[in-house]
């Protein structure tokens, strides 16, 4: 899988889904991380299919969830959104992570549902 980032590997945007995907049991080296110069660029990155998922801030990504053109995985905030409330957390999803620089995972909206556990 690839997965887009608005900022270079080892960044909030790198760390924050390997660690997810490690506390999902799975093997966050397995992933292969591709760095974009921006949360713009990076969203532009699964929408032509050149990465499937995108670890990027809430506000670089909304607009476009809402237009329905990405579907918003989970975001890292501790509780629902009282202006986002459709939007999953990751706790909830069962994996302990929250994160106060709140991420959230996207993916183009044909993307199969995912499961969290192996």
């Amino acid at each position: 899988m690839k997965i887009a980032g608005g900022s270079v590997r080892g960044s909030t945007d790198h760390f924050i889904v390997a660690r997810a995907i490690q506390l999902a049991g799975g093997d966050p080296r397995k992933v292969v991380y591709i760095p974009y110069d921006g949360g713009g660029k990076a969203l532009a990155g699964i929408l032509t299919g050149e990465t499937q998922v995108l670890s990027t801030g809430l506000s670089e990504a909304i607009n476009m969830a809402r237009a329905g053109k990405v579907r918003i995985l989970a975001i890292t905030a501790g509780h629902r959104l009282i202006d986002a409330p459709e939007l999953p957390t990751l706790k909830e999803m069962g994996i302990d992570l929250e994160f106060a620089n709140w991420r959230g995972f996207f993916a183009a909206p044909g993307l199969p549902p995912c499961s969290t556990r192996k």
